[in-house]
């Protein structure tokens, strides 16, 4: 059996400006997430 591949269409010009600004505070939020919670390589951490 093949698997599709699952297909979004994201168009933001759909967005109203409010939904555009809600984006971005989730998508730097989550980055901060990320960042604050980054694992390093365990060959940086050897040297």
């Amino acid at each position: 059996m093949k698997k599709e591949n699952d297909v979004v269409d994201f168009d933001l010009s759909l967005l109203s400006l409010q939904e555009l600004i809600e984006l971005y505070d989730h998508i730097t939020d989550f980055l901060q997430y990320l960042e604050n919670n980054k694992i390093e390589n365990e060959e940086e951490n050897n040297e």
